[in-house]
């Protein structure tokens, strides 16, 4: 990728705002507090079972307060894991899903929040 696209479209640049949480993968999109829970937790994403999970598979009744975290782990976890998943479970155990609204994909260079073709053309033509 070019690198002034690079500088408005990067993983960085986008972020979802959570309805369903059935089109928000749980580890690899950015959608609960400032990281990617896949960069910010490798070593428990390195033994998830599933990788590529939405929020949705991984809830449960629309919320994480009774997720039966154990079996969604290759193998028990360790001490030393229970304690970061217990930063994961920290960090989700807020959000609360509505089952009647879509996701929503959100690009911070916009008002709105919508990517348009026309405003990344505009903001690179300006070469900000």
């Amino acid at each position: 990728m070019d690198v002034r696209v690079a500088k408005w479209m990067g993983d960085k640049d986008f972020s979802w705002k959570l309805g369903n949480g059935k089109t928000t993968l749980f580890w690899v999109d950015k959608w609960c507090g400032n990281g990617i829970l896949k960069q910010d937790f490798p070593r428990l994403f390195s033994l998830a079972k599933s990788k590529n999970s939405s929020i949705f598979d991984y809830s449960f009744n629309n919320g994480f307060c009774n997720v039966k975290w154990d079996v969604l782990f290759v193998r028990p976890l360790l001490d030393r894991e229970m304690e970061i998943l217990g930063h994961i479970i920290e960090r989700v155990s807020s959000v609360i899903l509505v089952p009647e609204v879509e996701d929503q994909l959100l690009w911070p260079h916009d008002s709105k929040g919508e990517f348009s073709v026309k405003l990344l053309s505009k903001l690179l033509l300006e070469g900000e």
